[in-house]
């Protein structure tokens, strides 16, 4: 019987993990379809840029997954057209994107926002990376 009950929470295990996957990635594809059907472009400015420690395992820091898995958290601010202010934050491995390690505080940052939505923003990167995809969908939508 045991074995069995295990299995089972195995297997609930996985199917949350894949439920919780999946509604990561469309609520990431429902922001990048806001900002391409209803984004504005502006420069923030960088408030912080930092380098993201590695994975622990068993207290101490992995050198190798440390270095395979550098990512950067930048932080910055944004006002909209109606003056409010606002705060992002963008997380990428610093890889993917080298440039962003050079970015220091006080400088500017190309972001989109959503005018329906202001406080939803991304880097204009990104955006644009979304752009081809989006503009093939048909117009209503999925």
């Amino acid at each position: 019987m045991a074995p069995l009950i295990c299995g089972s929470l195995v297997v609930l295990l996985l199917v949350l993990v894949v439920a919780a996957v999946a509604a990561t990635v469309v609520q990431h594809v429902r922001k990048m379809k806001e900002l391409c059907e209803h984004g504005q472009e502006v420069k923030a400015v960088v408030e912080r840029n930092t380098l993201l420690a590695g994975y622990k395992v068993g207290g101490v820091v992995s050198v190798v997954k440390q270095r395979a898995s550098q990512q950067r958290e930048i932080t910055y601010h944004y006002t909209d057209a109606a003056g409010t202010p606002y705060t992002g934050t963008y997380t990428v491995r610093a890889a993917d994107v080298p440039e962003f390690t050079s970015l220091q505080k006080g400088m500017p940052f190309p972001i989109v926002y959503s005018l329906r939505n202001p406080a939803v923003s991304a880097p204009k990167h990104l955006v644009d990376t979304f752009r081809p995809g989006m503009s093939k969908r048909s117009p209503r939508g999925r």
